[in-house]
Order: C-alpha cells, then sequence, then structure tokens
C-alpha cells in the first residue's frame, strides 16, 4: 500500500476498487480461496504454492468454482464477479494506464498513470470479446481478421492498458461496466 501511495503523485491516479462479489452460498471455502486468489491473477502454481498443494488439485477446484458460478474461464469469472465503477471511465479509453495493484484487507486499490497510447477501435472490441472468455479463432471471426491480427491486436490493447493477463484485462473491463 506504501507504494501504491508513494505512486501516486501528482501524474497519477488512484482509485479505489471494490471487492469481488462472490456469492455467498455454493462455493466451498477451498474453492473460494482459489477464486479470490485467481481474480487477483495469481497462477495455479502460485496458488498451489501458496495452499501447500499440487496444481491439480487447484485446477480441479477452480473446476468445481467455474460449473457452480457458470462461467467457462478465468476472464469470464472476473467478468461475471467483478463489480463496475465509474473511476475507470478513461481506463477503458486508454487515456490512463494500469501501473500497480493492491490489496489491504477489505481494500483494493490500483493506480494508473496517463497513456500517451489511446484504443483503436478493433482493439476495444477484440479487448472486450477476450475479456468475455472467446477464443481469437471466434475474435478473429467476429472482427474479419486473421488469428494471428486478432492476437496482435489483443495484445496491442492489453499493453496499452497496462495488463499482462486475460483476467486482469476482465477484472479491469468489469470494474469499468
Amino acid at each position: 500500500m506504501t507504494r501504491l501511495l508513494e505512486l501516486a503523485g501528482a501524474h497519477h491516479l488512484l482509485v479505489r476498487l471494490p471487492p469481488p462479489a462472490l456469492p455467498a452460498r455454493g462455493l466451498t471455502p477451498a474453492e473460494r480461496a482459489v477464486v479470490e486468489a485467481a481474480l487477483a491473477g495469481l497462477s495455479n502454481a502460485d496458488i498451489a504454492r501458496a495452499r501447500a498443494t499440487s496444481t491439480r488439485t487447484i485446477a480441479n477446484q477452480l473446476s468445481s468454482a467455474y460449473k457452480k458460478l457458470g462461467v467457462r474461464s478465468r476472464g469470464a469469472l472476473a467478468h461475471k464477479l467483478c463489480e463496475p465503477t465509474e473511476q475507470r471511465s478513461e481506463l477503458l479509453s486508454g487515456a490512463w494506464t494500469l501501473v500497480e495493484r493492491a490489496d489491504s484487507g477489505e481494500q483494493r486499490w490500483a493506480i494508473a498513470r496517463p497513456s500517451a497510447a489511446r484504443l483503436e477501435p478493433s482493439e476495444l472490441r477484440a479487448l472486450a470479446l477476450r475479456a468475455k472468455g472467446a477464443s481469437l479463432v471466434s475474435i478473429a471471426q467476429d472482427l474479419g481478421v486473421s488469428e494471428a491480427t486478432a492476437s496482435r491486436r489483443a495484445k496491442r490493447g492489453m499493453q496499452k492498458l497496462g495488463v499482462s493477463t486475460v483476467t486482469e484485462l476482465a477484472r479491469l473491463l468489469a470494474e469499468r461496466g
């Protein structure tokens, strides 16, 4: 949190994010913990190390949670569970780039900096589809381009937004609304 506050200077935006809205029932405590870690952007291997278990166990717990929540991917999970906030309107347009996130108890924070690069309409469409769990093949078909072009547009858009995983992207777009 201290690092976040240091970064939030005159040219940075400090935004308080809502916690993910996990359902009160249905998930076991282990599934809930694994889902929260996945939403935080941790890989299965990282979650397994933190929970002192195997990556296969984590994959099984995530799979079970996906079924209970009616989703098929981490991106769809983040899209479904992260509440939108109006504070992120400029992030989606590419006017701001995500710099860092932090969790502090019940509060989640993000810092964004002004971005020189704006999202192209095709990048925005590719990112919106990718965040909802669409495959690159289906994105390419939707955009009328090759799979490689769809991949490049999604990657370039993610770089402009300052996110590195589809989970972070989905969470960012879900928070934007």
